[in-house]
């Protein structure tokens, strides 16, 4: 049996990526000129046993370049989420399953309508999760995805209670993160490095690229 603490460091470090792949907020900015995003990022891939000579040049990296000026930092990030995620007419880097999803199978890609959107909705919405208000993206979106994994980890931690007959569980957990996160995680972090400027998006690629091969039986 997983003890909660653990699955509440899990849920630290879903949260953390969540964070990093979503349009960036004061918060984001704030932890990033303080160097509480760098402390923890340490802290929470040590407790996963992630442990990653680059990583850690990359996170010295997002202090020296990040220090002190939260309003700089959100602007910078602001400029350049939209670049990669959003673009004029399409992203750089897709930021949805279903578009990598597609990519590798050979079909093109759709949003919104696609099987990979659909399966991920079912998934959330039999956890008990519904669309928060005003929430444009597709749930197939990568920060949408994190924040899931993030609720299953609270659930399973005892932090968060989850609606009656809710699905819920390690079952669960692990079915979503094999079945749709971690099979596209390479590919789109592999894309960030190729496109990104700004590196705190190349470091949290890099988070995410460790997710790769972790699964319960693993931590």
């Amino acid at each position: 049996m997983i003890e909660s603490n653990v699955w509440l460091e899990r849920a630290g470090l879903f949260e953390l990526l969540a964070k990093s792949f979503s349009f960036p907020a004061f918060d984001l900015a704030a932890a990033l000129a303080s160097g509480e995003y760098s402390q923890a990022s340490r802290e929470v891939c040590h407790a996963w046993g992630i442990t990653d000579v680059r990583l850690d040049a990359l996170l010295e990296r997002v202090d020296d370049k990040y220090a002190g000026d939260e309003d700089t930092a959100l602007h910078a990030l602001r400029i350049e989420y939209t670049r990669l995620f959003i673009g004029t007419r399409e992203p750089l880097v897709s930021p949805y399953g279903s578009y990598w999803k597609a990519i590798a199978e050979g079909r093109d890609p759709v949003l919104f309508l696609s099987r990979e959107t659909s399966e991920v909705e079912s998934a959330m919405h039999a956890a008990g999760v519904v669309n928060r208000p005003g929430l444009g993206e597709p749930l197939d979106h990568m920060a949408c995805e994190l924040e899931f994994l993030q609720y299953l980890c609270t659930v399973e931690g005892g932090a968060e209670k989850p609606s009656e007959g809710a699905a819920v569980g390690e079952s669960v957990y692990e079915t979503f993160l094999k079945g749709h996160v971690q099979t596209w995680t390479r590919d789109f972090a592999d894309a960030i490095d190729g496109e990104a400027s700004e590196i705190l998006y190349r470091c949290a690629a890099e988070m995410l690229r460790q997710l790769k091969d972790c699964t319960l039986s693993k931590l």
